[in-house]
């Protein structure tokens, strides 16, 4: 199943034109490669969780390359959304909570 940019953005909870530039700088990865103007991007369901991933890190202040690190560093991995979710949840407690 795929989404589309605008509909990731407001599930996400991002706006549309931060979904294009990490696109654009490689940070994720749209269906359909390059579309150019007026070619809509679509995702897929892992890239959407990796852009879950990203807004959650985006708002606790972590800048894109450090998303990207973290998401290269294990983050993210191949068991889909929920598992991201849970791990960006527990990133979330450890920051509120402490070591």
């Amino acid at each position: 199943m795929a989404i589309g940019a605008s509909e990731l953005a407001k599930t996400v909870g991002v706006s549309y034109k931060q979904i294009d530039h990490w696109s654009r700088c490689g940070y994720i990865h749209p269906q359909n490669p390059d579309p150019g103007s007026g070619i809509r991007r679509s995702y897929s369901d892992m890239e959407a969780a990796r852009v879950l991933v990203f807004a959650a890190l985006s708002h606790l202040g972590v800048t894109p390359s450090g998303a990207h690190t973290m998401v290269e560093l294990g983050w993210f991995d191949d068991e889909g959304a929920f598992h991201t979710e849970l791990h960006v949840r527990k990133l979330i407690v450890r920051i509120e909570v402490g070591p």
